[in-house]
């Protein structure tokens, strides 16, 4: 029900303490690398009325982690967010571990901009996101890609500036379609079997967010 319900609204960093090596510029069926469709296919999906849901009410620019990586899980300092495994029985094993760093386009560099190393994802109040690279599947068409949310809901943006915000951070898949170098985005999908995919961190008053 929890995944339901983001699906019908809309929809660290460098501590996730996982070995990403600069990834082989390997290349597609279209001759494009996988860096670069993975970029376009990410950028598409940040520049869509999806992500203004979790945007709006993020403290400063929303933060991306500049290194593609698949992430099973994250970790700061001694906690660890999302138990379980980040799985899915359509992607292709063995999943590749290389990573690439992710370049912000001019068009969109006044509307994100990178996370920092002493981030605190939890109280950082930003909206951040985290994705892995585009993962195929059995479908030489189809691609899936993580991404990790942390993000504020403030309810009616009408409301007086001491409403009560709470804090989440949510994992799931974006769904992708790659034909003759043309990305279409196709569906965010859950984790199977609602898998621990979402976290509610206690709430705050949004004038925290202004201060």
């Amino acid at each position: 029900m929890k995944y339901l319900f983001y699906s019908i609204v809309c929809s660290i960093p460098f501590l996730a303490q996982i070995s990403c090596s600069p990834i082989k510029n390997k290349a597609t069926p279209q001759t494009i690398s996988i860096a670069e469709l993975s970029s376009m296919a990410i950028f598409q999906h940040l520049n869509s009325e999806t992500t203004d849901f979790f945007n709006q009410f993020s403290k400063g620019l929303p933060k991306i982690n500049p290194w593609l990586c698949a992430r099973d899980t994250i970790r700061q300092k001694d906690t660890l967010y999302f138990f379980g495994s980040l799985d899915f029985d359509l992607i292709t094993k063995p999943i590749a571990k290389d990573s690439f760093r992710l370049t912000i386009p001019d068009s969109l560099k006044l509307k994100y901009r990178y996370i920092g190393e002493t981030s605190n994802n939890m109280r950082d109040f930003a909206t951040i996101y985290e994705f892995s690279p585009l993962l195929p599947t059995a479908d030489p068409k189809i691609f899936l890609i993580q991404e990790f949310i942390w993000h504020n809901d403030c309810g009616d943006l009408k409301a007086l500036q001491d409403t009560i915000c709470t804090r989440f951070g949510s994992r799931r898949f974006l769904k992708f379609k790659i034909e003759n170098n043309k990305i279409d985005f196709v569906e965010p999908v859950g984790i199977p079997n609602d898998n621990n995919d979402v976290l509610f961190f206690p709430w705050f008053h949004r004038r925290k967010l202004n201060n």
